[in-house]
């Protein structure tokens, strides 16, 4: 059975169901049903996500990448929409929480070619309902595969919903492999707004390390 939810944001008869972006070097060994743990608090910061953003120029015309104007010129910042789904949509409750656990399928449309092109990985989410709020906080470990090589890594993120809808956010982070090894592809992902068919997804790709 496929999730067919707008854009990353994915829901359940009774709640929600997400998806997103992606990334960080990810290794993990998957079992029969792939769990990815969730931190008990805030998201730490991935090993490969910068902890700062970079100010990111929007696509130029003709849809080509762009160098980035602070000083980094091995810098190459990208900009597009991902649009996602889930498969083998699985739940576990408890309480007023929710474990949805899934594979995760995005396609990727970026000004760069090195970064179009479909992630498939497993997705965790957990969700969360209880009077006036609505919340979740979801990690992936993903794939991305493009005409010229691929790139591993993992992703973090949360929804939240309010009068207007379902919002969600995340980062990622990928490390690059075949004719991409040496390269890191850092991505930043947000619902522009609630219910919109695409994600809009900015980064960067520079040297690994």
């Amino acid at each position: 059975m496929r999730a067919r939810l707008p854009g990353l944001g994915w829901r359940s008869p009774v709640g929600l169901i997400l998806g997103v972006v992606l990334a960080g070097c990810a290794s993990a060994a998957t079992s029969a049903m792939p769990v990815t743990a969730i931190p008990t608090g805030s998201p730490a910061t991935p090993a490969l996500i910068a902890t700062s953003s970079p100010t990111v120029a929007p696509a130029t015309p003709g849809g080509a990448a762009t160098t980035s104007p602070s000083g980094l010129p091995d810098r190459v910042l990208v900009s597009g929409t991902a649009d996602c789904g889930i498969e083998d949509l699985t739940e576990t409750s408890e309480g007023e929480t929710t474990v949805y656990r899934g594979t995760l399928t995005c396609t990727y449309s970026m000004s760069d070619p090195r970064v179009s092109g479909t992630e498939t990985g497993d997705l965790t989410l957990v969700y969360l309902k209880v009077p006036a709020l609505e919340i979740d906080r979801f990690s992936s470990i993903t794939t991305l595969t493009t005409e010229g090589g691929t790139w591993r890594g993992s992703g973090w993120g949360s929804e939240y919903w309010d009068a207007d809808g379902l919002h969600t956010s995340g980062i990622g982070g990928f490390v690059g492999e075949g004719a991409y090894a040496g390269l890191a592809y850092r991505i930043l992902f947000a619902q522009g707004v609630p219910g919109q068919d695409a994600y809009i997804v900015s980064g960067w790709i520079e040297p690994a390390g």
